[in-house]
């Protein structure tokens, strides 16, 4: 268990947070944007993998979707039951690793969602992490990825904050020695996205200016079928570049 992780929510619980982050409008204008594409699913059965307090898969349960949410922290999901209780939303909240997704049956999804996970998921993990998500979704099922991506500009190990260190050759960030997380070239998680047996239909990239973590050049969405749908999206272009924040 990711202790880091659990304190976290401890922390932003006790403080009156909302979640995670404090982002979630912007989160669910983006979901409103998906919704709207016509390869988007309008109902059906949906999966945040990280779903923290349960924000956006309680909204898309407002929407008419049978919603199941997955996190780590046994704090986040009591936390996401918690907020389900007063709407009277039915949502399935469980406590469990997103990299192997023990529990649900394969072929079961119409839409997963990466709450953002996959940044902090590192090495090997990331190609079981992949490929549990295509395995619990049906064919042709849509799979959202929301990731950091990086840059070539930090040629040595340099220090991000106390006891953390970003290391260019594994492009990971240390802490305590150990991998907390992975900062890919966005062709390269692309690359790995379509691997995995996915068809990449729309990315998007958000560059965004950090002094303190230079290495890191902006966040990467990422919308993919699984294969074998039959979809041709060869006419589908990628989402324009969006100018730096």
């Amino acid at each position: 268990m990711r202790d880091d992780f659990e304190d976290r929510y401890r922390k932003r619980k006790a403080e009156g947070k909302p979640g995670w982050t404090d982002e979630y409008e912007s989160k669910v204008a983006e979901l409103e944007k998906l919704l709207k594409a016509d390869y988007a699913p309008k109902g059906g059965r949906f999966l945040e993998l990280g779903c923290g307090a349960g924000n956006l898969t309680l909204w898309l349960a407002e929407r008419g979707f049978e919603a199941y949410g997955m996190d780590r922290a046994p704090t986040a999901i009591a936390w996401a039951q918690e907020n389900a209780r007063p709407r009277s939303l039915k949502a399935d909240f469980r406590v469990g690793d997103v990299v192997d997704l023990e529990g649900y049956p394969s072929d079961s999804f119409d839409f997963v969602l990466d709450g953002g996970c996959f940044h902090y998921i590192t090495g090997e993990d990331r190609k079981r992490f992949l490929a549990s998500a295509r395995r619990v979704l049906k064919p042709g099922g849509l799979f959202r990825v929301s990731t950091t991506y990086g840059n070539d500009q930090v040629k040595e190990r340099m220090e991000v904050s106390p006891g953390c260190f970003y290391d260019p050759q594994s492009r990971c960030l240390l802490k305590a020695g150990k991998p907390h997380a992975y900062v890919g070239l966005a062709d390269s998680i692309l690359e790995e996205i379509r691997s995995a047996g996915f068809q990449s239909l729309r990315w998007e990239t958000l560059e965004r200016n950090d002094e303190k973590q230079p290495f890191v050049q902006g966040g990467l969405t990422v919308d993919a079928l699984k294969t074998g749908s039959g979809m041709d999206t060869r006419s589908v272009p990628p989402l324009p570049l969006v100018t730096p924040c």
